[in-house]
């Protein structure tokens, strides 16, 4: 069958106010009271089905003193989530004030009251009324946010609620305060004078005892008066007519069924019972459920004089009266419940190729084939688990019963979604787990999508457990089984093709290898077909991007994406949601890099207030990791030695998490080398790092890990901090010689890390006194961090590193601009503080080696003096070394004095 595409968006129809119906009468009453109560903040108009309530608003919107343009949102059970309520909301006002007032506000997953109060500041001062249709569609979590927002309205916002009932909102306030307007069911209700006119504008003939019955009869229910005044209206003997009719539910079904079907003719009668399994109608909709393809062009010209039926103003879709569709749906089930299951199918199948997966799984499931509920779940309605709004794909799968046992595991996947989309991360675990072996025997494609699925749902429940391979595996199953389905085969999966691309970069990212998460990324942006990333989800790919970017070395394109990500989130209203803590973080990084310790600490405070709104133990690791760093920055060694001890405990349960576990490694060791002074310190943390991760990776061999996720490779990680800090023990243990082989590759490596390495080798070779060389070295770090902007790395608190630059400067003199800010910046941190004596205190006899080392006298012109064997002086030096925390003679003369061991000389060495 053709398929043709909607008029305008159902969001869009949404946002349109109905169209007077052509009986409609003035009633300057009800436009006054609505006046009247528009001089308020809020108006409260409630009534139950059939009053009245939104012709009422719509007649005062058209003839009364309305204080601005309107912004009107039609709510139903599909925008029950907040942060579907709030887009359509932000939709419907942007309508109204233009874009340019709200920018690109957009609701987070999950509604703060930051987000409310930016809503709140955007409004204010801009004349509008703000029309919420059918409140009483709204839940609890939706209801919290809009009566958070009320509470305190905007200037110059008037808001009007319809509603069926009184909402559950803290409206009593308001009253107290003055601040609200009411209209009731018994004001909508029609008097005599307007029951005449309303008599009159079905072209009959008005009399008091005419009027008389009729307010009896209806007793002034706007719609009990329209089926009456429709049943008058179609009778020889209206009066007789009038006699006869009975306002009780039932006998307005059976009018309903039979007249409506008179009236109307059996064709159009057809058309309004085949279209009546949708909310809302249109068009191609309708020719997707009645065949006829002539109602593309047609549907608005024959549902014009239908009664109960109303246009949303000019946008194609039409909306039954809730009493007619009621009746058309129980006439249906009743005489064709084989034809309701089927329109129900023919909807899905439609709304599907409109890319509206909720909604098509709705009419699956309403359907009652429950083969088909489950193919449109696992094809298309489990996209939505890739979202930050699940709640409500969890309440929709709940609907599909267990079934026998050829539909077992599909249905055991159905579960493992809805559990995941309650972020139920263990009930889904065991459900993925259980359903995983029953889904070979499936006919394709139903076992390729089952099977990605499953793959993507393991790649999502390993994120949240923090596992890199278990996550990257996953996900490169799923890129290959994607790569294999059609998009007949999988709309929904079909149009998120960069989904799994995305996990493997989170993958890639989580393994400290930037560049292939850059690569991954930026293909994933590439495969999705319908661009279907906008909003929060583009914050949080764009932040991972700039994460990669940020820690690879590109520090330009770091900056700009990160600027860009937490600029959308700003726009969206939601600068803090958890979308985007991967942008503050990378904006931390990239501070901690220029070496900016105020927005450094800026950035930390709102990445962790994102990160407590969501999910992340990546994220929230190297978080801990950097506000280490800033404690250290600020001379803060017992808050950083705190924030260390937090990471431990953190990464304690997410061993997976590679990059971020061998950073902490890296910081806690330096930390034993620079704060405490300790290299025994510094060799028990990497010994015990090394301990715990060859059984980590030995676990994730065991589980099917590849040899390019294993962590024990020397090329897994392209960025590896425990490659520096090995170094520095090397130096600290009197082993310079072997560091510029130890740091070979890693000068290759990108400017994040190989200007550290450079550092590293500079050093090594100062210690081994090899001038030239170690000026080649520190020229070569130079080089690198001047054309990345990082100054960080020389903020080493080593004094010899600004002996190093000092030569660097007379004897190279690249980049003397940029040398001078880097000793400039060191004189303004100071001399390090005199470190504490050491913990073991040096005996006799080593004190005795000590006063020596200054006259740069050999091992065995000491050991003559002493009168001691040359091996017991180099004992006696690897012990001196070790309490002193040292790696040379040098170094430890230097220590010695500051240490006041020995007498500082009376002039430089």
């Amino acid at each position: 069958m053709q398929r043709f595409e909607a008029p305008v968006g159902l969001s869009i129809a949404r946002l349109s106010a109905p169209q007077p119906s052509p009986f409609h009468v003035a009633r300057p009453r009800l436009i006054h009271l609505l006046d009247d109560a528009a001089t308020l903040p809020l108006t409260l108009v409630t009534g139950g089905p059939g009053t009245g309530k939104t012709n009422a608003v719509t007649a005062w919107i058209r003839g009364g003193q309305v204080p601005g343009p309107v912004a009107w949102v039609t709510l139903d059970k599909t925008l029950d989530t907040p942060s579907r309520l709030w887009s359509a909301i932000i939709a419907a006002l942007a309508s109204s004030l233009g874009e340019l007032t709200l920018g690109e506000l957009q609701p987070p997953g999950t509604i703060e009251p930051a987000f409310i109060d930016v809503l709140r500041d955007r409004v204010g001062g801009h004349e509008v009324v703000l029309v919420l249709d059918d409140v009483h569609e709204l839940g609890a979590d939706a209801l919290a946010g809009l009566d958070h927002f009320l509470r305190i309205p905007p200037a110059g916002m008037h808001t009007v609620l319809i509603s069926r009932h009184v909402p559950v909102l803290a409206l009593h306030r308001h009253r107290l305060a003055g601040r609200l307007g009411e209209v009731r069911a018994a004001d909508l209700e029609f008097r005599r004078e307007e029951i005449g006119d309303l008599v009159e504008a079905h072209g009959l003939m008005a009399d008091d005892v005419l009027v008389d019955e009729l307010l009896r009869v209806s007793g002034g229910w706007v719609a009990g008066l329209r089926l009456a005044l429709l049943t008058m209206s179609g009778a020889p003997d209206p009066r007789k007519a009038l006699a006869g009719f009975r306002g009780e539910q039932p006998m307005v079904a059976g009018y309903l069924t039979e007249e409506l079907e008179h009236s109307l003719g059996a064709e159009l009668f057809d058309v309004l019972t085949r279209t009546c399994v949708a909310d809302r109608i249109c068009g191609p909709l309708a020719v997707a459920l009645t065949g006829d393809s002539s109602l593309v062009d047609t549907l608005r010209e024959r549902l014009g004089e239908a009664p109960l039926v109303a246009e949303l103003s000019d946008t194609g879709w039409f909306r039954y009266h809730p009493l007619l569709l009621q009746m058309l749906r129980a006439r249906l089930r009743r005489i064709d419940p084989a034809l309701m299951r089927e329109l129900h199918a023919r909807a899905s199948d439609w709304f599907e190729g409109q890319g509206e997966w909720l909604t098509a799984l709705d009419h699956a499931i309403a359907s009652g084939d429950w083969s088909l509920a489950i193919r449109v779940a696992l094809r298309s309605g489990t996209v939505e688990l890739l979202h930050a709004s699940t709640d409500l794909l969890g309440l929709t799968l709940d609907r599909i019963p267990d079934l026998g046992p050829a539909q077992h595991g599909p249905v055991l996947l159905i579960r493992a979604a809805a559990a995941l989309g309650r972020h139920e991360y263990a009930a889904a675990t065991s459900l993925v787990e259980r359903a995983a072996p029953l889904l070979g025997g499936l006919d394709e494609p139903d076992r390729s999508v089952a099977l990605l699925n499953t793959r993507m749902m393991e790649s999502l429940l390993a994120r949240a457990a923090g596992d890199a391979a278990a996550m990257t595996r996953a996900a490169l199953d799923a890129v290959d089984l994607l790569a294999g389905l059609d998009a007949e085969d999988a709309p929904g999966w079909a149009c998120h093709r960069g989904a799994p691309l995305s996990m493997v970069g989170l993958g890639h990212l989580w393994f400290g290898r930037p560049l292939a998460a850059v690569a991954a990324l930026r293909e994933a942006d590439r495969a999705d077909t319908r661009s279907p990333l906008s909003g929060y989800d583009d914050v949080w790919r764009t932040g991972n991007m700039a994460v990669a970017l940020s820690i690879s070395g590109d520090i330009t394109d770091a900056q700009t994406l990160a600027q860009a990500a937490r600029a959308l989130a700003t726009e969206l209203g939601g600068p803090t949601a958890s979308e985007t803590q991967t942008a503050w973080l990378a904006s931390a990084i990239l501070a901690l890099q220029r070496g900016d310790t105020a927005d450094l600490m800026r950035y930390l405070k709102a990445g962790q207030e994102a990160a407590a709104r969501g999910h992340d133990p990546f994220t929230t690791a190297v978080l801990m990791l950097l506000r280490c760093r800033a404690a250290q920055h600020v001379g803060d060694p017992a808050g950083a030695a705190r924030e260390l001890a937090r990471a431990a405990d953190h990464l304690a349960a997410y061993p997976g998490l590679v990059y971020a576990v061998r950073l902490w490694a890296s910081v806690a060791a330096l930390a034993e080398l620079q704060v405490n002074r300790s290299v025994e310190g510094a060799q028990r943390i990497l010994a015990e790092h090394d301990r715990r991760e060859a059984v980590w990776a030995e676990a994730a061999r065991a589980a099917g890990a590849t040899g390019a996720a294993a962590p024990s490779e020397a090329t897994a990680l392209e960025v590896d901090p425990l490659r520096i800090v090995r170094a520095h023990v090397l130096l600290a243990s009197g082993q310079p010689e072997r560091v510029r082989e130890v740091l070979a590759d890693v000068v290759r490596r990108p400017a994040t890390i190989s200007v550290l390495a450079w550092i590293a080798i500079a050093f090594a070779e100062d210690q081994m006194r090899h001038d030239a060389l170690a000026t080649e070295a520190i020229g070569e770090a130079i080089e690198l961090a001047h054309g990345a902007g990082l100054t960080t790395p020389f903020r080493n608190p080593s004094p010899r590193l600004q002996a190093i630059l000092v030569r660097h400067r007379e004897v190279d003199g690249r980049h003397a601009d940029f040398v001078d800010a880097l000793l400039e910046a060191r004189d303004a941190q100071g001399t390090p503080a005199a470190p504490a004596r050491p913990v073991e205190a040096l005996t006799e006899r080593e004190l005795a080696v000590l006063a020596y080392l200054p006259t740069m006298r050999s091992n065995a012109e000491i050991a003559d003096a002493l009168d001691i064997s040359v091996n017991t002086v180099k004992q006696h030096l690897k012990s001196v070394h070790r309490k002193l925390g040292v790696g040379s003679r040098r170094e430890a003369v230097r220590m010695a004095r500051q240490l006041g061991l020995l007498p500082e000389p009376a002039a430089a060495e």
